[in-house]
């Protein structure tokens, strides 16, 4: 009996009749679900790691924000007007400065390490003084392209710098 004769409407009943899918109709199936559940995975191993790097960001700018008030709080005197103290190199504060959290501050599993440098600025009489903050983490990252291998860490870095006034 040839199709071409028959009806649109008659011809389902044949499709219905056919059993089952080709070994080559599975396969190509089950390949592309297989490709899109990687491709589904892989976006949620990035924004899993995207996510940590974020809260790594937060941690370490809450940190210096709250080291930075500290420095508020202490008299214009107590600051050096050229110094340098490395929280990551174990340098010593002195006895009201670089304050606390100095040398470093551990949230989770991320130790953040607190650089703190001064210097007066020129052409002020020794009125300004710059203080700038470095946070410094090692982070773990799933890929370092520069070094070529998974599971490295890397080095982070944010700079917070403030000028503080005789006086204030």
């Amino acid at each position: 009996m040839k199709t071409e004769n028959i009806p649109f409407i008659c011809r389902g009943r044949e499709l219905l009749l056919q059993k089952g899918m080709s070994l080559f109709e599975i396969v190509v199936a089950l390949a592309l679900l297989g490709i899109i559940f990687v491709c589904v995975i892989q976006l949620f191993i990035s924004g899993h790691f995207a996510i940590r790097q974020s809260n790594e960001v937060v941690n370490a700018s809450n940190s210096g924000s709250e080291f930075m008030e500290r420095m508020r709080g202490l008299d214009f005197s107590d600051i050096p007007a050229s110094s340098s103290y490395d929280g990551e190199n174990g340098d010593p504060a002195g006895t009201s400065f670089p304050p606390l959290p100095y040398p470093s501050k551990t949230i989770g599993n991320t130790t953040y390490y607190f650089i703190v440098t001064t210097e007066s600025v020129p052409n002020t009489g020794n009125n300004l003084i710059r203080i700038n903050l470095q946070i410094k983490w090692y982070s773990r990252s799933p890929f370092d392209v520069e070094k070529g291998s998974q599971n490295s860490t890397v080095e982070r870095k944010i700079s917070l710098t403030t000028v503080r006034a005789s006086g204030e």
